[in-house]
């Protein structure tokens, strides 16, 4: 396989994404870090492009690095960079950025040959075990962009890792490489899963590992060979092949991949479950921070039926609501959304939408009740108050966090006339 030099305007890139796999968050929140980490580096491209029209051209990419991080002959001193990719951090993000991608850029030069007498060498040096993992995170990073073949190869005794940094980026290798040549991937898989590399030690009627693997090549293939994924997804059991297919690596967010992606899963599964995936996957620019409108789009350009655009809007009512995404004055905007989508649902929807917020104990219950009480007061329509408290999980536990003795009289009330779902 043709090895790959990376260009340096996709070091912002490389640098974030490599960054972030070191935090060993879940998808949709790496994203969301992602996106927000590509906004600084805009900004200090932006800042730096005057300063580097006086450089000269030759200037080095380790001008700008803090003192220490160089050895006396101009070469990288690992152990203290790997003490910097293990101490630059802030809430899950890098303090300094620019040194960041400064580091990033000298690496990047680096042959993969290089990159792998490194690692070798970092086995040797006298360093922290979570610092030796880290920085062989970010060279491994570096490998699987310049050459995704050899990277598998070199690490063939990690692929049956399931939880850690290098697991995510070797995963990322096998999609690259099936982009470009999925008959070689693919007969590689095959190799490896005969060979039982996949296999891990949980116990568990299909291997999520395997299946990790296979949702990055069938991905690959599903707008180029949707007939060989149909084949393979027949011969297994119809638990692995629900797992598979509820793993989002197989469209990659692609809106060709995933027309393609929809319609396989509508070969291959029961309407039941057909409804619950692809609800999740019309609902997913909001499980992945963006908003209604793009949910919006997505049901206007794309052919679902009936069944299917309402586990999605479904899907929007119980993902929309997310404390850590949302405040409670935020979720206003999803009534007059429902109105448009679902207008027969719209007091159902938005009452769900607010009880799913409310039911989550790490939010602020009495300002979601004063929030959804100014809305039913706003559209005048108190069944929006009812169908809230009917949804409530916890209500004693919900009224004690309400100080406001008016507004829990008035949830108290509602609650003795109309008890809640789960009441007996």
């Amino acid at each position: 396989m043709k090895v790959l030099h990376i260009a340096l305007p996709a070091l912002a890139f490389v640098a974030s994404g490599i960054w972030l796999s070191l935090q060993k968050k879940e998808i949709s929140d790496l994203e969301i870090k992602t996106a927000k980490m590509e906004e600084r580096i805009g900004m200090i491209k932006a800042s730096d492009s005057q300063a580097a029209q006086t450089q000269a051209s030759s200037s080095s990419p380790t001008d700008q690095l803090p003192p220490g991080l160089l050895l006396d002959n101009g070469s990288l001193n690992w152990v203290a960079v790997a003490r910097f990719f293990s101490q630059n951090n802030r809430g899950g993000a890098p303090k300094d950025l620019r040194s960041l991608i400064q580091i990033q850029k000298k690496i990047s030069i680096m042959e993969v040959a290089d990159l792998i007498k490194t690692m070798k060498l970092l086995k040797r040096l006298d360093m922290p075990s979570s610092h030796r993992e880290h920085l062989n995170s970010v060279l491994a990073g570096i490998f699987i962009q310049k050459d995704p073949q050899q990277a598998l190869n070199f690490f063939q005794s990690k692929l049956s890792e399931q939880h850690t940094s290098l697991a995510w980026q070797l995963r990322n290798a096998v999609g690259q490489w099936a982009k470009n040549d999925p008959v070689a991937a693919l007969a590689w898989f095959d190799k490896q899963k005969a060979a039982g590399l996949f296999e891990s030690k949980r116990l568990s009627p299909h291997s999520e590992v395997e299946q990790s693997y296979g949702a990055q090549i069938y991905g690959a293939m599903l707008v180029s060979d949707p007939a060989e994924v149909d084949a393979r997804l027949g011969v297994m059991s119809k638990s692995a092949r629900l797992a598979l297919l509820k793993n989002s690596s197989l469209w990659m967010h692609n809106p060709k991949s995933e027309t393609a992606y929809f319609d396989l899963v509508r070969r291959n599964l029961p309407k039941s479950d057909q409804y619950d995936i692809i609800g999740t996957g019309i609902a997913m620019p909001v499980l992945r921070g963006g908003s209604l409108e793009d949910v919006s789009r997505k049901l206007e350009t794309s052919e679902f039926s009936e069944s299917e655009r309402k586990a999605g809007i479904d899907t929007v009512a119980k993902h929309f609501a997310r404390p850590w995404q949302r405040r409670p004055d935020e979720l206003k905007v999803v009534y007059p959304w429902f109105g448009k989508e679902d207008p027969e649902r719209q007091i159902e929807l938005t009452a769900r939408t607010y009880a799913h917020f409310g039911n989550h104990r790490n939010t602020n219950f009495e300002a979601t009740f004063r929030e959804v009480s100014f809305l039913a007061k706003e559209i005048q329509n108190p069944n929006l108050i009812t169908q809230f408290a009917a949804q409530l999980k916890r209500p004693e536990q919900q009224l004690e966090q309400i100080k406001d003795e008016q507004l829990k009289a008035s949830l108290i009330e509602v609650l003795a006339t109309h008890p809640t779902e789960n009441e007996e």
